[in-house]
């Protein structure tokens, strides 16, 4: 079977220096705490997909879904979130792995 995941990096133009151990850090503690929501409430936008029963990639969970889908434990998901560090706005996105009953959620990948 195939999966599809996605991995999403900011580039710039400029010269501009992305905090991009700062962004790494900000998206794998909110990837640890699903299938909770919770750590996301930083973000600007988050987007969580994966394929409930086929494919192709559909939307989960998220700021802008409205319906919340259950995670199970051990699925593969890909994760994209919108955020700011000091004040510049990033897009990453990564692979991750839903964790088992009481284990973390982890990436696969990390984001840059």
């Amino acid at each position: 079977m195939v999966r599809r995941i996605r991995v999403l990096r900011t580039l710039t133009r400029d010269g501009t220096v992305i905090p991009q151990a700062a962004a790494a850090a900000r998206l794998a503690s909110a990837v640890a705490q699903l299938p909770s929501a919770h750590g996301f409430a930083g973000f600007s936008s988050w987007l969580v997909e994966g394929c409930r029963i086929a494919q192709p990639l559909e939307p989960l969970m998220g700021s802008r879904v409205g319906t919340l889908h259950q995670l199970a434990p051990g699925a593969l998901v890909s994760v994209q979130a919108g955020l700011e560090i000091e004040g510049a706005p990033l897009l990453i996105g990564a692979p991750a792995l839903i964790g088992n009953h009481g284990e973390a959620a982890s990436l696969l990948v990390q984001p840059f």
